[in-house]
């Protein structure tokens, strides 16, 4: 009775510490995996902020009176080349 008491401590105390170790390998996987994927999004961010300042770029106001001017041919308009519609029934009729 006592040998196999003796067995079973022994299959016990190998299981808990094979289980043990298993944890501590899947606790480092996953920890390395979180890194990687904290980097990627970091990366993401970054990519993210460039976009985001070249459409400001590309939206200025001095970029677009530039293309306007230049690739369409377009001016300025004047006060004296403009024509002022007022429609009867729409948002501006108070």
């Amino acid at each position: 009775m006592k040998k196999f008491l003796f067995v079973v401590l022994a299959l016990v105390v190998s299981a808990v510490f094979f289980l043990n170790v298993w944890q501590s390998y899947r606790y480092t996987m996953l920890l390395q995996r979180i890194e990687g994927l904290e980097q990627e999004q970091r990366e993401i961010l970054e990519r993210n902020k460039r976009i985001i300042a070249g459409i400001a770029v590309l939206r200025s106001p001095a970029r677009l009176q530039q293309l306007a001017e230049e690739e369409l041919g377009l001016s300025r308009a004047e006060a004296e080349e403009m024509v002022r519609v007022l429609l009867k029934g729409g948002r501006n009729d108070g």
